[in-house]
């Protein structure tokens, strides 16, 4: 089966190959406010989350080096390098941290 995708080009010429749609949308993540004690196992779910990630980009960015060539690797860099902002994940951790339930005092 033939099927034609229609669009605007960004440069000229005709491209044959195989088509991967890519569809934009902002996942819809739940809120949930924790405990104060689950909050060393959410920090080290970040943790585990962002060594994830590098360790995928190190593969995909070797992939597309082999491939493509150097130059064309060079932009997992920055996707890398954000994942290796202290600001960033420090701003994540305060989250975490800021999202736990305070046991309530007792008022009598």
């Amino acid at each position: 089966m033939e099927r034609f995708l229609r669009g605007i080009p960004a440069s000229p010429g005709i491209a044959v190959g195989n088509v991967h749609l890519l569809i934009w949308e902002v996942p819809d993540v739940p809120h949930h406010v924790i405990r104060d004690d689950e909050i060393p196992a959410q920090l080290e779910q970040l943790e585990e989350a962002i060594a994830g990630a590098k360790e995928r980009l190190r593969q995909v960015r070797a992939r597309v080096e082999a491939a493509a060539g150097k130059e064309e690797a060079a932009i997992f860099d920055v996707q890398y390098s954000m994942l290796e902002d202290g600001e960033l994940l420090n701003s994540a951790k305060e989250y975490i941290r800021q999202t736990c339930r305070r046991p309530r005092r007792s008022t009598s």
